[in-house]
């Protein structure tokens, strides 16, 4: 190769190296990334305590159950009203000590409908919780591939960075981003979407999501 090539071809390199530099600097300027690149970041907690149908079937369920253990509580009322009127039976009476029976029998029962009213209401709040958690995961993942991520970490929530208890050490030790670009987060765009799918109830039962 003579020298004269030589120097050509070594200016041509140069030339396409910093054509090439100049496209990259363009791009991400403009906000383009190389493929593979694209990051977001979400509050799930965030995006799940604004997610519409979580109030919705929350408040459902609260009415539902309180209205149960009203009823119950009244009935455990009148139970001890009834057990004030063995004021005027003789305590060492049959009646006496069969009707006191009776009465201790029925709260009792009284008792463990309410245990299993506040137990099931609690689990039915579980399963909303868990169930509303795979729906967000299942959008995130639709919202990434729609939008092109390749990654979606998730971010802390604003209610843990506020807690006045929070230890510093511990949090700083437990946590995994650091920092991250606003633009990059995709927590509001998730509720947006969720809650734009979302048919409120119509009868207070919950609701379902729209087709999209």
């Amino acid at each position: 190769m003579s020298r004269s090539t030589f120097v050509l071809t070594i200016s041509l390199a140069a030339l396409l190296l910093a054509g090439a530099l100049v496209l990259d600097s363009t791009r991400r300027a403009a906000g383009d990334e190389p493929a593979g690149s694209k990051i977001g970041y979400v509050d799930v907690t965030k995006v799940f305590n604004g997610y519409s149908k979580v109030n919705d079937r929350k408040t459902a369920l609260e009415a539902r159950y309180k209205a149960e253990a009203d009823r119950l509580k009244v009935e455990d009322a009148a139970i001890q009203e009834e057990g004030k009127k063995l004021e005027l039976v003789n305590p060492s009476s049959q009646s006496y000590i069969e009707t006191v029976r009776d009465l201790q029998e029925r709260r009792y029962k009284v008792g463990l409908k309410l245990q299993l009213t506040q137990r099931e209401f609690a689990l039915d709040v579980s399963e909303l919780t868990k169930s509303t958690y795979l729906e967000v995961l299942r959008e995130i993942e639709t919202f990434a591939k729609r939008a092109g991520y390749q990654l979606v970490f998730k971010i802390d929530s604003e209610e843990v960075l506020e807690n006045p208890d929070l230890d510093p050490i511990q949090y700083v030790s437990n946590r995994q981003i650091l920092f991250h670009a606003e633009g990059r987060d995709i927590t509001a765009e998730l509720i947006q979407i969720l809650n734009r799918n979302y048919i409120p109830p119509a009868g207070g039962s919950g609701g379902e999501k729209k087709d999209r």
